[in-house]
């Protein structure tokens, strides 16, 4: 019996992808954004199979910033659904990915497909000039002359913090994306404080410092300025009593108000009184360098404690 030719077909597979797409991917995002603006995305995934899919959306900022982490949700077939996310422009252009996952009858992620988009760094909106009129005051209508009652010189003199004592060990290190790429003046505050024992052991310290973090992130972008690294130290070895140091560094070069962030930030995390409470400012220069490597008389730490929380991840088994 001899062979016989039945049919011809050419299969093209593309790099990195084997078997069909499941799935469209598009992301709905705006072209600009002003410096620390919130940015809305909407990554857009689209069943094109005949039957329903079970999807993940993941949204990744300039390969960075994960702000869209496995999003997942049963798509029937023809259908598109939507997964919303957002995050904190930067200072310069970046690049949104979006990428699809698809749970097989496994139970395991596949990657499936993909999209990018770019949001550019826009200019903030400054005054707009809507009149201007001249009014002239002749000595004689003017109703209370200027007088000089005194005259004071002050001299500021620079405050650099102290280094870190060797009694404070590091316990929290955290190190935000824009750290990674910023590059210019920075404002750095040095925090001191003492809690008393035992009312700090009353929350998980892991939670307490995530959430410490979490609030000095709000705290200094309600003042316009961006986070770039966060450490903590503690001194434990008082029986009665804990003290602690915080090393903050944000985007501000100007004098930051570093005492009333820090005041606002432990009043809403702590339960207990806080004593000795002394804030220190000074101006840096902050280059693409990791923070980790900076001298350790240059990192500071954190301790306070307040609050409740247990998150809960359900890991994802990928294959690409």
């Amino acid at each position: 019996m001899a062979w016989v030719k039945l049919d011809t077909r050419i299969i093209t597979v593309a790099p990195g992808k084997v078997g069909p797409t499941y799935s469209e991917v598009s992301i709905v995002a705006p072209d600009s954004a002003a410096i620390g603006s919130k940015v809305d995305v909407t990554i857009k995934i689209k069943n094109v199979q005949a039957f329903p899919i079970y999807a993940y959306a993941i949204g990744v900022l300039d390969s960075e910033e994960r702000f869209i982490d496995w999003l997942g949700y049963l798509i029937p077939a023809g259908v598109t659904h939507s997964f919303s996310g957002s995050f904190t422009m930067w200072n310069r252009d970046v690049t949104i990915h979006a990428y699809s996952y698809i749970e097989d009858e496994y139970g395991v992620a596949h990657s499936d497909n993909e999209a990018a988009k770019d949001v550019k760094l826009g200019v903030v909106p400054g005054w707009v000039k809507l009149d201007t009129q001249i009014i002239t005051i002749t000595p004689e209508e003017a109703a209370v002359a200027w007088v000089k009652l005194d005259t004071r010189t002050i001299t500021l003199i620079p405050v650099e913090a102290e280094p870190i004592p060797p009694e404070y060990k590091l316990v929290y290190s955290h190190g935000y994306p824009l750290g990674k790429t910023y590059v210019g003046k920075a404002s750095e505050g040095t925090s001191k404080f003492t809690i008393n024992l035992p009312e700090q052991f009353i929350f998980p310290r892991g939670w307490i410092m995530e959430k410490i973090a979490s609030e000095f992130e709000k705290g200094v972008e309600e003042q316009g300025q961006r986070m770039l690294d966060l450490k903590i130290y503690e001194d434990a070895t008082p029986i009665f009593q804990t003290h602690y140091i915080i090393k903050s560094t944000c985007t501000d070069s100007s004098p930051f108000p570093w005492a009333i962030v820090i005041i606002g930030i432990l009043a809403i995390l702590l339960v207990v009184a806080i004593t000795n409470l002394v804030t220190v400012t000074e101006d840096i220069d902050w280059s693409k360098v990791v923070p980790a490597v900076f001298p350790i008389a240059a990192i500071v730490g954190i301790a306070a404690v307040a609050g409740l929380g247990i998150a809960l991840t359900r890991k994802k088994k990928v294959t690409k």
